[in-house]
């Protein structure tokens, strides 16, 4: 099974397209694919440690939508990672 993960944090929300693209892209050759999106995830390590306690994935996909969040009145940067 393939796991994609959204980590994109920023608000406002944007979907996972390219993830969802992915997703169905493996699908079609017969992989198994699931998405987690953190986006409106309370607490994401939490989101992060429930899913794979049940769901063993055999690779991990982690998606980097960019480096703010283009937004001018929140300029909220994501240079140090999730």
């Amino acid at each position: 099974m393939l796991t994609l993960i959204n980590t994109n944090r920023m608000f406002p929300v944007i979907g996972a397209t390219g993830l969802d693209y992915i997703a169905g892209s493996v699908r079609e050759d017969g992989i198994d694919a699931e998405l987690l999106d953190l986006a409106l995830a309370e607490e994401a390590t939490e989101a992060i440690r429930k899913y794979f306690s049940s769901q063993p994935p055999e690779l991990v996909g982690l998606s980097f939508r960019n480096a703010d969040d283009c937004f001018w009145p929140s300029v909220q940067r994501n240079w140090c990672g999730i």
